[in-house]
């Protein structure tokens, strides 16, 4: 796809085996556990060895695991809990 940039975002190891065929930019994988997150990885290398294929990793992947993996297995990692803040809830009654 030149000259665009095309993420599809993946809550299944079969939809980024199918972004990559279809020549995704990058694929944001959402909600995996660090076991999918590594298969998808392996898949990734796989049918894009040339490193074409941006990983991101967001959602419920657990952020604590995510630094301890052995290697880099991903490229970008997104935090939705940086950006949410504690509501305070105030209220003025007159």
């Amino acid at each position: 796809m030149a000259g665009r940039a095309v993420e599809i975002e993946c809550d299944r190891i079969g939809q980024v085996e199918e972004a990559c065929r279809a020549g995704a930019s990058s694929v944001l994988l959402d909600n995996m556990s660090i076991e999918e997150v590594s298969a998808c990885v392996e898949l990734v290398g796989g049918l894009r060895p040339d490193g074409s294929t941006l990983i991101e990793v967001s959602g419920g992947s657990p952020r604590r695991a995510l630094p301890n993996t052995r290697r880099p297995m991903f490229d970008l990692i997104s935090v939705g809990a940086l950006t949410t803040a504690p509501v305070l809830d105030i209220g003025l009654d007159l």
